[in-house]
């Protein structure tokens, strides 16, 4: 049984020392401020130069901080040591401007794989064993929203809309009441609603302040998830110009859910290439292709509104006409996304470590040819001061 534990220790046996090359994973989540937070794979007492660095668990660009750190990391890690002037980034984002932006800047080449699809893999791996539950029989709705912070604050005005609406009451609804911040993204009008929030009533079936139980990514509550009928999946992004999804997409696919996937625009498209379906029989998902965040948010509120319109005659007729879609995400989780994501891992390194090679033996030939690569793609996403600040910082224009 594959164990993510394991992984880059895997890479490194399958890929990396077969051409000569090292690696350094970037982890402990959403945090790289020093080399302190770099482990090196495999352990090793020398601190020399590595061709592959991996950020792959968290998005690049959730906070301002995080392009900045890593430039600041990775231009210390450069320090004094450019007989290998390019490197890999192994990463878990497919499209993300200020991704692009930062590996031309540091001459790094992309190396995208699917982690997220390889921990889920891991982590419900025993929830198939389950038994199927009657998800319609239960709320309307389930939304768990843990962290608020940041980029996160949709989540809170998400919830501030759904006690605004009248929804609340009529699903499954976790809210950390003390994780909000003063978020830039959004505006004073939005955080005075989100502010509203301290009053709501328990009765509502909200767990706030004390809820952590959904934390841990790898955590199964599976009689949670199956308490609802549609869940309301709050993915890490929703501004952002990216593709990526973590392990919270696949909750209501084990689960044999239905779901509404508040995430950047494209989400659905995106986890639909990888052979998984979605519900536009059933409601309204052009929602994905919507690229201002605020009516994205808004038109997902729209069409769970409908849900839980529904009379329970409805629900029990909507859910046994889509069971074909649910029990298709399920097997094609448990038996199929393995080999697509592994298989793509592969390509995907060979494409990477090919310009790896071509661009090293470029710079052999030519060293000064590296400042033509530094040239920084255009990121227009970021919202008001902060992308001003940015594009500033970076010479993005």
């Amino acid at each position: 049984m594959f164990n993510i534990d394991h992984l880059y220790n895997i890479l490194h046996a399958q890929l990396l020392s077969n051409k000569h090359l090292q690696g350094h994973a970037l982890k402990k989540f959403n945090k790289c401020d020093s080399n302190s937070d770099i482990l090196k794979y495999p352990d090793s007492s020398l601190f020399y130069f590595e061709d592959v660095y991996f950020y792959d668990q968290e998005p690049f660009g959730t906070s301002m901080s995080i392009p900045q750190s890593m430039y600041d990391v990775v231009r210390e890690l450069q320090d004094g040591r450019w007989d290998l002037k390019y490197n890999i980034w192994a990463t878990s984002e497919n499209n993300n401007p200020l991704l692009n932006a930062f590996c031309s800047k540091n001459n790094l080449i992309k190396w995208y794989y699917f982690y997220h699809a390889f921990a889920s893999l891991d982590w419900f791996r025993s929830v198939r064993y389950y038994p199927k539950v009657d998800v319609y029989k239960g709320a309307s709705f389930i939304s768990l929203n843990n962290l608020c912070t940041d980029s996160r604050v949709y989540r809170s005005l998400f919830v501030s809309k759904l006690y605004e609406q009248g929804l609340l009451g009529e699903g499954v609804v976790s809210y950390n009441i003390k994780d909000y911040d003063n978020s830039s993204y959004i505006s004073n009008k939005d955080k005075k609603l989100i502010k509203r929030l301290a009053d709501v009533n328990t009765s509502f079936r909200i767990q706030k302040t004390d809820y952590y139980q959904d934390n841990a990514s790898a955590e199964v509550e599976y009689d949670l998830w199956t308490s609802s009928f549609w869940h309301v999946v709050s993915e890490t992004c929703f501004y952002e110009k990216t593709n990526h999804l973590t392990e919270k997409i696949f909750k209501p696919i084990v689960s044999r859910q239905p779901f509404l996937l508040l995430g950047p625009t494209g989400s659905l498209e995106y986890l639909r290439s990888y052979g998984f379906k979605t519900f536009h029989q059933f409601i309204d998902e052009s929602y994905d292709e919507e690229k201002d965040p605020s009516i994205r948010l808004d038109m997902v509120l729209e069409q769970l509104r409908y849900i839980c319109n529904l009379s329970p005659e409805d629900k029990r007729n909507m859910y046994f006409n889509m069971l074909p879609i649910l029990e298709h995400n399920f097997y094609h989780f448990y038996n199929r996304l393995f080999d697509i994501c592994w298989q793509e891992l592969l390509d995907n390194f060979e494409i990477s470590s090919s310009k790896l090679q071509s661009k090293q033996e470029t710079y052999a030939r030519h060293p000064n040819l590296s400042e033509i690569d530094r040239e920084v793609s255009s990121y227009q996403m970021l919202p008001g001061n902060i992308g001003k600040q940015f594009r500033r910082k970076w010479s993005i224009k």
